[in-house]
C-alpha cells in the first residue's frame, strides 16, 4: 500500500511542477520528514507516554495528530 502511496505522491508532485519539482520535494521530505507510517507515529505516542492519540486528518502519505501528556 505505501508504495502506492509514494507512486501517486509523485505523479501528482510532477504534475505540480515537473520531474525536477518532484525529485525536489521528494529529497527534502527524506531529510525533513520522518519516513515512518502513520500508525508507527501513533504507537510511538504511546509508547512515550501520551494517551491515545487522535487522526484529525489523514491524505496519503500525511496526517494531522495529536495527544494530550498523561
Amino acid at each position: 500500500v505505501e508504495a502506492l502511496e509514494v507512486e501517486r505522491w509523485g505523479r501528482y508532485l510532477a504534475g505540480l511542477g515537473g520531474e525536477e519539482y518532484r525529485k525536489k520535494v521528494e529529497a527534502y521530505v527524506r531529510v525533513e520528514d520522518t519516513p515512518r507510517g502513520l500508525f508507527w507515529q501513533l504507537r510511538l505516542m504511546e509508547a512515550c507516554g501520551f494517551a491515545p492519540p487522535d487522526v484529525l486528518h489523514k491524505h496519503g502519505r500525511f496526517g494531522s495528530f495529536g495527544a494530550a501528556r498523561r
